[in-house]
């Protein structure tokens, strides 16, 4: 039985994973801040008497408790870091602290531990605007903002590590627009499906054009395991997200108004200005190729863009901060 560290573990992808874990078998250690467990705590009641989970109160900063618990595991989840577009952008260097050298110090602590494999959590911010879709591995990365900057330089530094370190493996995952039941309610689909259910008009900034692909989080936590029990993973970046489930944000809209039964609402197009995004961070076109994936350990997405949606609509757990 393989025991794993979980790190933002409470978070959207991070709690769900932990569920599957614990479902095949896993020995599982759910590690976040105090106070985001805190935030989290009721998620964890159907998981949590569980003999093979530990919810563990820490940070990536400190680093005698990362030795320790990193010496008893055979593999780690780097989920933890900061998040959001606004967020990252007004605070730069400490975005640059928690996902460069927070990334950093959970490498020091898994070369420490003799670790045979870390799953690095990267994002599709990395491409920034790509000059074409669909997306690859292949393709260039050019990031447009902090976090997406940060993210590379995570990236590299885990390369770094397993090239020095040849015992430790490396499995870097790009993540293409993850929603689900319990995001942070900034987040698109979460905010939407909040606005439609209390009978308010979605709002979409700009002219809603943008285009993405959704991939639900149980779809990308299907993928983690398989990366985690598949050596075929090792030292490989892969995108994950959901190819078959792209779409323009006014689609998306129109989708939820419909799905939710709610047709008496209609999109509302506000421009940037009264948004905390800003046009010059906004990305135009972005959507995935998961075919390396599907070729190393069959990924396919199974949860549509309108399943998803009820289900977040069914669990109206949103948190309005981080």
């Amino acid at each position: 039985m393989k025991k794993v560290l979980i790190t933002g573990g409470s978070g959207l992808i991070g709690l769900e994973l932990c569920k599957q874990l614990i479902e095949k078998k896993f020995k599982v250690i759910c590690m976040d801040l105090p106070e985001q467990l805190e935030k989290n705590k009721n998620l964890f009641k159907k998981v949590k008497k569980n003999k093979n989970l530990k919810i563990l109160n820490g940070s990536i900063f400190e680093k005698s408790l990362l030795n320790k618990v990193i010496s008893d595991v055979d593999a780690v989840f780097h989920l933890a870091a900061m998040l959001g577009v606004k967020r990252t952008e007004d605070n730069k260097l400490k975005c640059l602290e928690v996902n460069v050298k927070g990334t950093e110090n959970i490498l020091e602590a898994c070369v420490s531990g003799n670790i045979k494999h870390i799953i690095f959590a990267s994002s599709s911010e990395v491409y920034g605007e790509p000059s074409h879709n669909p997306i690859n591995e292949k393709t260039d990365t050019q990031g447009k903002t902090v976090y997406g900057i940060s993210k590379l330089a995570g990236e590299e530094y885990v390369k770094a590590y397993c090239q020095i370190y040849k015992k430790l493996n490396y499995t870097i995952v790009r993540f293409f627009n993850t929603y689900g039941e319990n995001q942070v309610s900034q987040f698109f689909l979460a905010k939407i499906v909040r606005n439609i259910m209390s009978g308010s008009d979605p709002i979409i900034y700009g002219d809603g054009q943008q285009v993405r692909s959704f991939c639900h989080v149980e779809d990308t936590c299907r993928a983690l395991i398989e990366i985690v029990k598949n050596k075929k993973s090792y030292n490989k970046i892969f995108n994950i997200g959901n190819s078959n489930e792209k779409y323009t944000l006014n689609e998306v809209a129109k989708i939820a108004i419909k799905t939710l039964k709610k047709n008496n609402l209609k999109i509302k197009n506000l421009p940037f200005t009264k948004s905390d995004r800003t046009v010059n961070r906004e990305i135009f076109k972005r959507f995935c190729d998961v075919s390396l994936a599907k070729k190393t350990f069959n990924f396919q997405p199974k949860i549509s863009i309108e399943e998803g949606i009820k289900r977040i609509s069914k669990n109206l757990n949103f948190h309005n901060d981080w």
